[in-house]
């Protein structure tokens, strides 16, 4: 598939489409899936060998992200949440996060760091990055929730990226732009897919 920009209409359609593909995921579906996607993630050597994570806390039907951060703590790891700053040029900031008492209600419904903790250094090459998207397709393109800010994150990230979705938001291909930065893996309950 090209890159050439698609109507913001027929994103929307897609958006739509596999938000509803995420929420018939039932919660006895979702207790069968989520330790999966956990277990699988956290097996892949990139992951492991990682002393940075960043990750997000989990909304409206996401893949519940609680236990790879108490993971991510119990070996060593140090852990990032992201807080979106539409006022500073639509940028994201990732602060350590050192319990989930530290996550307060934000920008978005979204649970977001606080302000005054510590942010991530600009040396991001021994980090993994946990993306969330409505949608990935088989080269690791995401379809996400239309504001930019993982994709303007992704254009200067040096470590590894991974995304976790559940095997329904699978997409053969997704529309992509220019400057869109397709991830490194794709992780469903079913395995992980290595993009590149």
């Amino acid at each position: 598939m090209n890159n050439t920009p698609i109507p913001k209409q027929e994103k929307n359609i897609l958006r739509d489409k596999y938000l509803t593909k995420r929420l018939a995921v039932t919660s006895e579906m979702r207790a069968d899936f989520d330790p999966k996607i956990t277990a699988e993630l956290l097996s892949l050597a990139t992951y492991r060998y990682a002393d940075t994570v960043l990750l997000y806390a989990a909304s409206k039907g996401e893949v519940d992200t609680t236990e790879i951060f108490h993971e991510a703590v119990k070996v060593g790891k140090a852990v990032y949440y992201p807080r979106c700053c539409p006022e500073n040029e639509g940028k994201m900031y990732f602060h350590r996060v050192t319990c989930l008492s530290q996550l307060v209600p934000g920008r978005f419904g979204l649970c977001e760091p606080q302000v005054h903790l510590p942010t991530l250094s600009r040396d991001t090459l021994n980090a993994f990055c946990i993306v969330p998207a409505l949608s990935f397709d088989n080269e690791g393109f995401r379809l996400g929730y239309g504001k930019g800010y993982y994709d303007r994150f992704l254009a200067n990230f040096e470590g590894t990226s991974a995304g976790i979705v559940y095997s329904v938001q699978k997409a053969d291909n997704l529309p992509r732009g220019f400057y869109d930065i397709p991830v490194h893996i794709v992780v469903t309950e079913v395995g992980a897919e290595i993009i590149k």
